[in-house]
């Protein structure tokens, strides 16, 4: 014989039942905005001019970036600064864990989402302008040539397997301050890093006769991935849409264009 429930506890128990579910709405609706509210951690590692620290604090072009862009969005932020390996791996397995500059390549293309753009990859042969002698119609050409570049370089590298010869310095200012006084005619290196290195105190003493501007690119040796920020697979949705939202408005307003040539001058 079934159980007789009355209509009153029937009512009763579907109240209940209501209440239950909207409360669960609404702690599900609290926990999301709440951890949207919370401070995102920043994982980065030393790696001018992208990202470094000095006595004024952090610095760099990924920094001046992303925190644009998270400024525009509101959104609260601790950096964290760790050799590149463990960067990488908190960024893996640590939801609302972000992490700049990080190279955008297959392997990586599933671990993260991708929110935006650093800067583009370019490594180039320079030489100076004055130079009209040098003249690179094809790859062979680079090997009539004296060239610096910095010791352990995937660019130097690869040169090096290809059967160039290479004048190897231990640091970026050493490479050009060798093309300043005539030791070799290249330099190889990321333009990027060319462009910035004529900040540093060693080749700022030259400022008057020897700068960025007095050089050109001799030969286009490499165009790779883009380097991004990039956001831990399990942060909330709502977030990952707020800043890409945030880093489109800055792209259209011109100012990500205006932090990136800060650092080509």
């Amino acid at each position: 014989m079934r159980p007789y429930i009355s209509k009153f506890a029937f009512h009763i128990m579907l109240a209940i039942t209501s209440m239950l579910i909207l409360n669960q709405q609404a702690f599900a609706v609290k926990t999301a905005t709440s951890q949207s509210n919370q401070p995102l951690t920043i994982m980065t590692a030393d790696f001018p001019p992208f990202s470094f620290a000095d006595e004024a604090g952090h610095q760099g072009l990924g920094y001046e970036i992303v925190k644009a862009v998270l400024d525009e969005a509101k959104q609260p932020y601790n950096i964290r600064r760790a050799p590149w390996k463990r960067a990488l791996s908190t960024a893996q397995s640590t939801p609302n864990t972000m992490l700049y500059p990080c190279a955008r390549n297959a392997s990586r293309e599933p671990l993260f989402h991708w929110i935006g753009e650093v800067s583009k990859r370019s490594i180039s042969f320079f030489k100076l302008k004055n130079r009209k002698d040098i003249q690179i119609n094809k790859p062979e050409d680079l090997f009539k040539y004296r060239v610096a570049a910095v010791r352990g370089y995937k660019a130097t590298k690869r040169y090096l397997e290809e059967g160039g010869k290479i004048y190897e310095t231990t640091t970026d200012e050493q490479a050009l301050n060798m093309l300043r006084i005539g030791r070799v005619d290249l330099v190889l290196n990321e333009d990027l890093v060319i462009a910035w290195t004529f900040k540093k105190p060693e080749l700022q003493k030259h400022a008057d006769t020897f700068t960025f501007s007095n050089l050109e690119k001799a030969h286009q040796y490499e165009q790779g991935s883009s380097r991004y920020f990039v956001l831990n697979k399990e942060t909330p949705q709502e977030l990952v849409d707020d800043l890409k939202t945030a880093y489109q408005n800055l792209v259209k307003n011109g100012k990500i264009g205006e932090i990136s040539a800060k650092y080509m001058k």
